[in-house]
């Protein structure tokens, strides 16, 4: 660092002026290929949003479409098949281990003996 003194005031050489230019340009290089990064970063979460919000529209869909089919059936989906509803106490129950009688589910005995005297 050259500083020389003439006479009352310092005077600052050319050689510090460039190299704080330099300092700067470098600093505003540095500041602008900072930013890519951020945009890159920036894009990254767009398109992982955009895959989340695919992957929940994708899913509603599936619900909605599993929700009409059992509609359709006439009953309730489960993971082991569909639920009847009794018509007597209105209980929903499996159909695979419902009791039937005349295109009817019921849950117990009970129900389907009090179903066949109450047509009668």
């Amino acid at each position: 660092m050259a500083i020389s003194g003439s006479g009352t005031g310092l005077k600052i050489d050319e050689d510090i002026d460039s190299k704080y230019a330099d300092t700067d340009a470098l600093r505003r290089r540095l500041a602008n290929e900072s930013r890519a990064p951020d945009k890159m970063r920036m894009l990254l979460r767009a398109v992982v949003l955009l895959i989340v919000v695919m992957s929940a529209i994708s899913a509603i869909r599936g619900l909605l479409h599993m929700l009409q089919a059992a509609k359709r059936e006439g009953g309730r989906p489960t993971g082991t098949g569909r639920l009847v509803k009794d018509p007597v106490c209105g209980t929903y129950v499996a159909q695979q281990t419902a009791l039937s009688a005349r295109n009817e589910f019921f849950c117990s005995e009970e129900c389907r003996s009090k179903f066949l005297t109450d047509t009668r």
